[in-house]
């Protein structure tokens, strides 16, 4: 199953994941792009998991490149929650997702209709703590219907399963294929903000914490790594990363309820008591102001 930046995704045919070949995954556009086999008319299903549960998603399907809905995945409600689509509604009637008969020989679709023979999920990170104006409305998992403004989210991993039948597949060699990753180097300008260092002599990139996970050629064919090795690598260490800066936000959650509490209890309800070495400033002072008013008067 295809993965990429904490999701999966998979196209089902009778219960049953359809195999993909010659995975490619462009890091700058956070997105993979694979080729699968099918069946002019035969039904499937689209679905898609997040597996980290760290944020509020939204994914949007898209069939020969019409839209053919969409579903939110809340970061409270998270229980390995996923989306899957298997029906396109078009007014009150409802048609299952099937293989288009392309029509086509080869890999490329007609020019006047780019995106005929793709199956694309767009992943896309959202905040669905308000109530935002949009013509379309989004379907929340486990969860009451809600709009999501446009502008409010950000892209965080697009997949695009192009499929062709069996007989194309084969004669353009797809299947065997290797698993491609096209790591994008960071422009100068880019480099403090993403963190790269790279030493020119070797033509190494240093990434704090992950060493020695990319290496980087002027050559452009060495700037790809197989998609399965990238996994290995990145993974485990991923995991380790978000579960400490979980624990990070955990502790400072706490210390913050802490303080609010600790402040609530010395003020008391309703209440602002100054602090006592501002009291005692200013009892000394009123005192002070009395001795030389009777100074004064027996003057």
């Amino acid at each position: 199953m295809p993965y990429l930046n904490g999701f999966n995704a998979s196209i089902i045919v009778n219960d049953t994941e359809v195999p993909h070949y010659a995975v490619e995954v462009d890091e700058k556009s956070r997105t993979l792009t694979c080729w699968i086999p099918s069946v002019p008319g035969e039904k499937f299903s689209v679905t898609w998991r997040c597996l980290k549960g760290l944020m509020d998603t939204r994914g949007e399907v898209y069939i020969d490149g019409s839209s053919a809905g969409s579903e939110v995945i809340r970061r409270q409600i998270y229980k390995g929650m996923k989306g899957k689509f298997s029906v396109v509604e078009k007014g009150n009637a409802s048609h299952p997702f099937s293989f288009s008969d392309l029509q086509v020989d080869s890999l490329n679709p007609p020019s006047s209709t780019p995106d005929l023979g793709d199956i694309r999920i767009v992943i896309d990170r959202i905040d669905t703590s308000i109530n935002f104006d949009r013509k379309r409305k989004d379907r929340e998992s486990n969860g009451a219907k809600r709009t999501v403004e446009k502008d409010q989210v950000e892209r965080i991993a697009t997949f695009i399963f192009k499929y062709r039948t069996s007989e194309t597949l084969q004669s353009q060699g797809i299947p065997s294929r290797e698993a491609n990753y096209r790591p994008v180097l960071a422009s100068p300008s880019e480099s403090s903000s993403a963190a790269l260092v790279a030493d020119s002599a070797s033509g190494q990139i240093n990434l704090p914490n992950y060493k020695e996970l990319f290496t980087v050629s002027s050559d452009r064919a060495t700037n790809k790594r197989k998609y399965e090795e990238i996994l290995a690598h990145d993974d485990d260490n991923l995991d380790h990363e978000i579960c400490r800066l979980q624990a990070q936000l955990n502790e400072l959650h706490t210390t913050r309820k802490t303080m609010k509490r600790i402040k609530k209890n010395v003020n008391g309800p309703g209440r602002h008591r100054q602090p006592r070495f501002i009291y005692d400033m200013l009892k000394n002072g009123a005192v002070k102001k009395q001795e030389e008013n009777k100074s004064e008067s027996a003057v």
